[in-house]
């Protein structure tokens, strides 16, 4: 991820971290390559939506703390929220202004989970 570096984030979530990667915002024509090699996310305004199902409590619980190490390994963290086996999930680069370089990477680690 050439050009990237590492800065104090303006995300509310990520002050206080020693340092965020500023992902470089997608085009469309990237987002749209994005969105057709990871069906199950759909764009919503500036960032992407998931909704992930599972069979219980405790394996949509254990889901979360996988991509909770992961948000914290790549400094980047969803807005998400976890309803029994249900968890909805939303990402954007608040930094970036939109959908970016940090949020494929992300999308990718999190799907590779499944």
């Amino acid at each position: 991820m050439a050009g990237l570096g590492a800065r104090a984030s303006s995300c509310t979530a990520c002050r206080g971290t020693i340092a965020t990667v500023t992902g470089i915002q997608l085009t469309e024509d990237q987002i749209n390559e994005l969105l057709s090699g990871h069906p199950d996310w759909e764009r919503s305004g500036d960032g992407v939506e998931r909704t992930f199902e599972f069979g219980s409590f405790v394996a949509a619980f254990g889901f979360m703390s996988s991509v909770a190490l992961i948000s914290e390994k790549l400094f980047h963290h969803p807005e998400w929220s976890n309803a029994y086996g249900t968890v909805q999930v939303r990402i954007t680069d608040h930094d970036a202004g939109g959908i970016s370089t940090n949020d494929l990477a992300w999308i990718e680690r999190v799907d590779a989970l499944l």
